[in-house]
């Protein structure tokens, strides 16, 4: 049973999807397969949090956590980005199987 939909997934205060799990970032990738324009979301949201990381950098005493957190953040939207890229795929070989078989 899904953990939340996609409308009441927690967001943070830049409206940003907050992923704190690979599961987590799997089960919402099964939200966007279909969806072009929720796909553009999470898309500008890793965007902007490889933003976050570049002003963070370079690596200080001081940015350790916030450094580590932003980088928690991006693994995780790449992880559902790559779910995403896969699911299209497992979509598309399904649905030339089905052409092939009816020919």
């Amino acid at each position: 049973m899904p953990k939340y939909t996609y409308s009441y997934w927690p967001r943070n205060s830049d409206n940003a999807i907050i992923l704190t799990s690979t599961d987590e970032a799997f089960q919402f990738a099964t939200h966007l397969y279909n969806n072009t324009a929720r796909l553009s979301d999470l898309q500008l949201s890793h965007r902007h949090t490889l933003a976050k990381f570049e002003k963070l950098r370079p690596l200080t005493e001081d940015n350790l956590l916030p450094l580590l957190k932003v980088c928690y953040e991006i693994q995780f939207y790449r992880e559902c980005l790559e779910e995403v890229m896969r699911l299209k795929a497992h979509q598309n070989d399904y649905l030339r199987t089905i052409k092939d078989v009816s020919m």
